[in-house]
């Protein structure tokens, strides 16, 4: 049954064909926005639904990282270094292995689809920080409202959340 319900919402969301943004790292773009107002669990789940649907495509949540990139086009800042005004972000690739890069949103300014204003996303990214070190209910999301990008709970499901999946081109 919850696989019927979660192909039943995946295709749903298809049919509004509502591209998230021309945004792409390496070989990989986003999805449309598959699902809003899920939680991460959910997401997870509607990203491997996708890549069994099509596995040439092997679609996934982004990471930290990828989402750090993507706001980077509306103003957010990444750096390999500490810098002032930075903080760091210990997240994971997608493998699972340690990412940590630092980041400062505060000239974040979204520009994107009106879809996504105002949306949360969620990263595929496990935080590596001292006060929750590999705790598996925490998550790395960026909000769209105002650059956050940090840790979130996974279980969070708020109808501001917004499903993408990475994908191959």
């Amino acid at each position: 049954m919850k696989k019927l319900l979660l192909g039943l919402l995946v295709l749903g969301f298809f049919a509004t064909n509502v591209q998230a943004d021309n945004f792409s790292s390496g070989n990989r773009i986003f999805t449309d926005i598959v699902a809003i107002g899920t939680d991460q669990y959910i997401a997870e789940d509607i990203c491997e639904f996708l890549a069994k649907k099509e596995p040439s495509k092997d679609h996934r949540l982004p990471t930290a990282r990828e989402l750090a990139e993507f706001a980077q086009l509306h103003g957010g800042k990444v750096s390999e270094r500490p810098k002032n005004g930075y903080f760091r972000v210990e997240g994971s690739d997608e493998y699972g292995s340690p990412d940590v890069f630092y980041y400062d949103g505060r000239n974040f300014d979204f520009r994107g689809k009106e879809i996504m204003k105002g949306k949360t996303l969620f990263s595929g990214s496990i935080p590596y920080d001292t006060d929750f070190p590999n705790n598996p209910k925490m998550v790395i999301t960026l909000d769209l409202s105002n650059g956050w990008l940090g840790d979130g709970q996974r279980q969070w499901s708020f109808s501001t959340n917004a499903v993408v999946c990475m994908m191959r081109m």
